[in-house]
């Protein structure tokens, strides 16, 4: 994926080729991010981060068959294989009503959907199994 600086966001989760995944801690400019020790990356130096399934159930996501529930949120993620998940969330108001429904392969992706959507749950690459 040829990711570019200006499409993140504050706390997206990001990695060069020589760190572990880092938050992005200012966006700098249109092609500079500057990630959570400080240091200034441009578009070829910085990567996302992959989704895994190890990522969602570290981060309090329950799968029953190809889907994942969150218990803080209204919607699901499907697990298609392969790295690929479609992400579906409801809106509060109707509970067959659906607030966006993406394909995402990306860490950063479901941070920016969780934002959109105003679903504030926390996601860590690091986190332990809950």
């Amino acid at each position: 994926m040829d990711l570019k600086c200006k499409n993140l966001m504050l706390g997206n989760w990001v990695k060069t080729d020589i760190t572990e995944p880092q938050r992005v801690a200012a966006v700098t400019g249109e092609n500079q991010v500057m990630l959570a020790y400080n240091d200034v990356y441009s578009d070829s130096e910085i990567e996302p981060v992959p989704l895994t399934d190890d990522f969602f159930e570290r981060n309090g996501w329950k799968r029953n068959g190809a889907k994942y529930t969150h218990p803080d949120i209204t919607g699901e993620i499907i697990c298609w294989g392969n790295g690929k998940y479609i992400a579906g969330f409801q809106g509060n108001q109707s509970p067959h009503k659906y607030l966006c429904s993406f394909e995402i392969h990306f860490v950063h992706q479901l941070q920016q959907i969780f934002s959109l959507c105003g679903i504030e749950v926390e996601l860590d690459v690091f986190a332990n199994n809950k």
